[in-house]
């Protein structure tokens, strides 16, 4: 398994998120890989947008989807689903997910819960968090 996070500002670039979860999958993929994309795209996935549907064409190319459908961000004027789990649901056909509030932070966490059989294979944790100028930036 593959779990990968992301973040988009509110006024991030959105073409520049589209080409670079395309870039994703096309990158990792191998059969023996189930790949898992969280974080925060600030894309509402509880309302139908143009920002959405291009996501959402975009992930069912590799079999990927939005599984969040509750608000993630609930403030006095609005609640809104911007982060998110994308998941291939036809390999994790067993799995959920909840919110958790967690006072930290003016989004709530979420667990997402997969229930997996594991083969006798070796496991190993690699961490990459890339900083450049322009990450910083």
């Amino acid at each position: 398994m593959c779990v990968l996070t992301i973040y988009r500002a509110p006024s991030g670039n959105f073409a520049y998120i589209l080409q670079n979860l395309d870039n994703v999958p096309k990158t990792l993929y191998t059969p023996s890989i189930h790949l898992v994309i969280c974080g925060d795209m600030n894309i509402n996935y509880l309302v139908e947008n143009e920002q959405k549907r291009h996501i959402d064409n975009l992930l069912l190319m590799y079999n990927l989807t939005g599984i969040v459908d509750f608000p993630t961000r609930i403030s006095h004027t609005s609640a809104t689903a911007i982060d998110n789990f994308i998941n291939e649901i036809s390999c994790f056909e067993d799995y959920s997910v909840i919110p958790l509030a967690n006072d930290l932070s003016d989004h709530d966490a979420q667990i997402l819960t997969i229930k997996a059989s594991v083969q006798n294979q070796s496991h190993r944790l690699k961490t990459i968090r890339k900083v450049d100028k322009h990450k910083i930036n």
